[in-house]
């Protein structure tokens, strides 16, 4: 299952990529400050609420959460894990197709675990976006993993 997600999302980005323009963009900057707010407050609702209602978040060597509910429980368990961390994301480049968008990204999360332990998690994330019935952005597919150490 989590290979076809796999395909699907990289198919999408080279749809996106044939079809349209790569820049730079600040688009979903809102969103992701709107994100990075419920993150640090620990609020995985909040979080969750920037996917569409069947959205997906594909983390590296774990299972892909589907739904809603199922992504805030994801992140609820990353925040009883720990007990705080800081998040950064930075947006490399978004490609567009009409009322879809494919984003490349990073991002960081600084974390003090419950037993007072500090540690960073850096990651690289491919984000497809799709507008909902209402025009808004929401997320599709969120896909991350770890770039491999040299």
């Amino acid at each position: 299952m989590k290979i076809n997600f796999i395909v699907l999302i990289a198919s999408v980005f080279i749809l996106l990529s044939c079809t349209s323009k790569s820049q730079s963009s600040n688009d979903f900057r809102d969103l992701w400050n709107n994100f990075i707010v419920n993150w640090e407050a620990e609020d995985a609702n909040g979080c969750a609420s920037i996917y569409h209602t069947d959205g997906i978040n594909i983390p590296q060597g774990l299972p892909a959460n589907e739904g809603r509910a199922s992504i805030q429980t994801f992140y609820e368990s990353l925040f009883s894990a720990n007990r705080s961390s800081r998040y950064t994301h930075t947006t490399e480049s978004v490609s567009y197709n009409g009322e879809m968008a494919v984003e490349y990204a990073s991002f960081s999360v600084d974390w003090t675990t419950n037993e007072g332990e500090e540690w960073t998690y850096n990651a690289r994330a491919m984000v497809h976006w799709e507008k909902n019935n209402s025009g808004e952005w929401k997320i599709r597919t969120l896909l991350f993993n770890q770039p491999e150490s040299n």
